[in-house]
């Protein structure tokens, strides 16, 4: 379905993923209720000391699986053939696909490997918040936001902008009000796009 819709205009895949998300909201509303779920992890909740800064086990594993993975990511991304065909096929399909990259086939690789990451973030995302039908749109929206940010292909900037973003949003909660977050973060990305639209990482 993807690469149907793709050819006629890229934006269009942007728009059929977020009908699509809309769609699978709605039909887990009908099997799963709107009831708000949490899973309780007790075990997680210990707390681990390290140089007198206190994390619970929790945090300390999806820190380390994110550092691991993102670490993994940079390294296929940077230092193998299909990385570097990949970046290629990302900022130029057509030029790619002259040099005789499978950009198809890569496109299909970078989405499983996508689902991939997505599924090994999800069991932290459960851990941390409540589960409902419509939940995740906010962490999908702020993912977004921190690669316009930094810019498409650049993974130590989208490491650096994650965390920027990070505490940026603790620093407005804690001073202004967590009901003003999501608009300083609106505000961050509009100036992004204005004057910066290919990302801070980016040249251009």
């Amino acid at each position: 379905v993807f690469r149907v819709i793709k050819e006629p205009l890229e934006l269009n895949t942007i728009v059929f993923t977020f009908g699509l998300v809309i769609a699978l909201q709605n039909l887990f509303l009908i099997f799963f209720s709107a009831d708000y779920r949490i899973l309780t992890t007790p075990e997680w909740s210990t707390t681990i000391e390290i140089f007198n800064v206190s994390f619970t086990r929790g945090q300390l594993t999806m820190f380390l699986t994110a550092f691991i993975s993102v670490s993994a990511l940079y390294f296929l991304l940077r230092h193998t053939f299909w990385g570097k065909a990949l970046r290629a096929t990302i900022q130029d399909r057509e030029a790619a696909g002259l040099l005789g990259i499978d950009v198809e086939k890569n496109s299909i690789l970078a989405f499983l490997g996508g689902i991939a990451l997505v599924g090994l973030a999800g069991p932290f995302f459960a851990s941390f918040h409540y589960i409902h039908p419509t939940g995740g749109i906010e962490a999908t929206l702020i993912a977004i936001i921190v690669t316009i940010v930094a810019g498409v292909g650049h993974v130590r900037a989208v490491i650096w902008a994650g965390w920027g973003m990070g505490l940026l949003e603790n620093l407005v909660t804690t001073t202004l009000g967590a009901a003003f977050r999501e608009g300083v973060t609106s505000l961050v990305l509009i100036a992004i796009l204005l004057y910066k639209p290919c990302g801070l990482a980016d040249n251009q």
